[in-house]
């Protein structure tokens, strides 16, 4: 009787413990979205689904903090979003845009002289800052030494974007601020030490613009 007893304390305990973990809320900004729960503790999966899809449209999700990694799905007609819940709470938002609508562009050069490498030339916002899917690269697999001719977006009266690249050794690359223009050249260039990266921009006849740093990390 008395060793029943202490393994139902230690159940009671169990439980009282279990109840009592910290649980940080979930917002969803925006409508189409549903999850089972609005509040997960830390570490746990967060599932989330997103099926307000309309034809023509691109969609991006973001969270807003920089230390949580989100991954996207598409399953059944619906986006399926997931990420382990950090100690805080987290604002799941989607932002869409019409594919059908013209938007002006900017034609450029893009030359990579670092790696191998996935590289995205995006809007520079705070909301694609915190962004952790890109959607597919500007150039996938982009060889190193061939120049390509891209066509971006122009995104705003500053044309300003982020470049990102993740090199065939895992490792990422960042610059934010890169001020691009219609007829430049890009070029990512590694250090003389290898690993820091450098974006050079040029103008249509080879004269140098800018440098902006990269920031560098391993995945």
């Amino acid at each position: 009787m008395k060793k029943l007893f202490i393994v139902l304390v230690g159940i009671m305990v169990m439980g009282l413990f279990g109840c009592g973990q910290q649980k940080y809320n979930l917002e969803l900004d925006g409508y189409g979205f549903s999850s089972k729960k609005t509040a997960y503790a830390e570490g746990d999966t967060v599932k989330v689904t997103y099926d307000m899809i309309a034809t023509d449209t691109d969609y991006s999700f973001y969270l807003d903090c920089e230390d949580t990694k989100l991954n996207c799905d598409f399953e059944n007609g619906a986006y399926v979003l997931t990420f382990k819940m950090p100690a805080h709470d987290v604002k799941l938002s989607v932002k869409s845009r019409n594919t059908m609508v013209y938007m002006p562009t900017v034609v450029i050069t893009l030359e990579n002289q670092a790696k191998t490498a996935d590289i995205w030339i995006m809007e520079d916002t705070p909301e694609k800052r915190k962004q952790s899917v890109w959607g597919d690269p500007t150039i996938k697999a982009c060889e190193v030494n061939e120049p390509r001719e891209i066509e971006l977006e122009v995104v705003s009266d500053d044309n300003l974007y982020i470049v990102r690249m993740i090199d065939e050794d895992g490792l990422f690359y960042e610059a934010c601020n890169v001020e691009i223009e219609d007829g430049q050249s890009v070029v990512i260039k590694l250090q003389e030490n290898h690993f820091d990266a450098s974006v050079y921009v040029y103008d249509g006849d080879g004269s140098f613009v800018k440098e902006y740093e990269m920031f560098v990390a391993a995945l």
